[in-house]
């Protein structure tokens, strides 16, 4: 069929497009489809009915494969510079030339607040039986950071969840987001201090 009238496609065959046009080449099946659901939230596709999608915008033939590509490989980019579409950028394999969202930064005490608090308890004689002062500290640390944790989440959640997306799929996308920035910025940590120690 050469028809240039709009077509429409189960959620999976675009997801498979998805995947092969702007997705890193890592994402499980699952996040693809939150994915998939949170780019109709935002106006990527337009759902005719549960098993029927179109393309919003697209104008040339579906035979023309390249073409649908390239479409969305810029369509999705610019999604990805809006407050909506914040977390796509976490994902594409192509990201745009922009700063990472600043949503997944935790506030933590200044360093110096912290030694100074350690320093003044180990110079402290405790009972017998009392807890080592440094694990205290720890669970503090540990309390605070799921505290944030869990403010983050919802937070992201409630931005993520709309028509087409759950709260399930949110979470997916929220956990798969996190992976993607811990993985990025631990490896370089670890490296930087290894050559540090072997100077």
């Amino acid at each position: 069929m050469t028809s240039s009238c709009p077509q429409t496609y189960s959620p999976e065959h675009w997801s498979v497009c998805l995947q092969k046009a702007v997705w890193l080449q890592d994402l499980e099946p699952p996040l693809q489809k939150a994915l998939s659901l949170h780019l109709a939230d935002l106006g990527l596709f337009k759902a005719v009915s549960e098993n029927e999608w179109r393309l919003v915008g697209f104008e040339g033939l579906m035979e023309d494969e390249v073409a649908v590509r390239e479409f969305m490989k810029k369509r999705v980019s610019e999604l990805a510079c809006t407050d909506a579409g914040f977390a796509l950028v976490y994902f594409l394999n192509d990201p745009p030339d922009r700063p990472e969202p600043e949503f997944f930064k935790m506030d933590e005490p200044a360093p110096s607040v912290r030694s100074k608090g350690l320093f003044q308890r180990e110079k402290k004689t405790l009972p017998k039986g009392s807890a080592d002062p440094s694990n205290l500290q720890i669970v503090k640390k540990v309390g605070r950071q799921m505290g944030s944790y869990i403010t983050l989440e919802k937070e992201f959640i409630a931005r993520i969840v709309g028509t087409y997306t759950t709260r399930a799929e949110a979470r997916k996308i929220f956990n798969a987001a996190l992976v993607k920035i811990r993985d990025k910025a631990q490896p370089q940590s670890w490296e930087q201090i290894s050559r540090r120690r072997h100077k």
